[in-house]
């Protein structure tokens, strides 16, 4: 269970908070207090470095806290406080372990060892297709292949004999359908073209004499 709530006193200086070192400042001061409290703000012992143990007194506003209002202990006014961070990190610590202990850890690490022992298995027939003659050959018989390949692309590169022969023949189609293309036309504006000229000569007219 909870021990018994150890009181802290801590002073709150109106000149550290940029006010004048009075009492209506201390009045002022006060009623923020009583403020805050009401609208959530509360007081936590916070852990500064949990190497050294050092602490300090954080006043903060939570959105969750049930409503509250200041106190009073011997003559001094007390802040409603809120469990510290590390209390805080403890409680998730244990909700952590909790869930830890209800996971099906045995069926899990079952899994994992099936699973290991099927990627043992193909690891050794993976080892053995590499150690096979046949996969040993696929090396030569592949940069035999890539020689041909490179034979086959040199003879209709743009320098090869084929190459030229192959432009030759291109040009001369292209002007074999030119031909085409003009004598087309020539038909299809005068069709009796291919058995009379395409132009008449104009009739010879006689001089007049002089």
């Amino acid at each position: 269970g909870r021990g018994r709530p150890v009181p802290v006193l801590i002073y709150l200086e109106p000149a550290r908070l940029e006010m004048p070192d009075r009492e209506s400042s201390i009045s002022a001061l006060r009623r923020s207090i009583e403020n805050g409290v009401a609208n959530g703000m509360r007081a936590s012992v916070e852990y500064a470095s949990l190497i050294t143990g050092t602490k300090y007194i954080s006043l903060d506003y939570y959105a969750d806290v049930e409503p509250q209002t200041v106190g009073s202990l011997l003559e001094y006014t007390t802040i409603p406080t809120v469990e510290t961070g590390l209390d805080q990190l403890q409680q998730k610590m244990a909700s952590m372990l909790d869930m830890f202990s209800e996971l099906p850890l045995d069926d899990t690490i079952a899994n994992a060892n099936a699973t290991l022992a099927n990627l043992n298995q193909t690891l050794y027939s993976l080892n053995g297709i590499l150690s096979d003659g046949e996969t040993q050959n696929l090396p030569q018989e592949l940069e035999t292949t890539l020689g041909d390949l490179r034979t086959v692309l040199d003879s209709v590169s743009p320098g090869s004999e084929l190459y030229r022969g192959l432009d030759s023949s291109l040009l001369r189609l292209n002007r074999a359908l030119g031909n085409l293309e003009a004598l087309t036309n020539t038909l299809s504006q005068q069709p009796n073209a291919v058995l009379l000229p395409a132009k008449s000569s104009p009739d010879p007219q006689p001089e007049a004499r002089k």
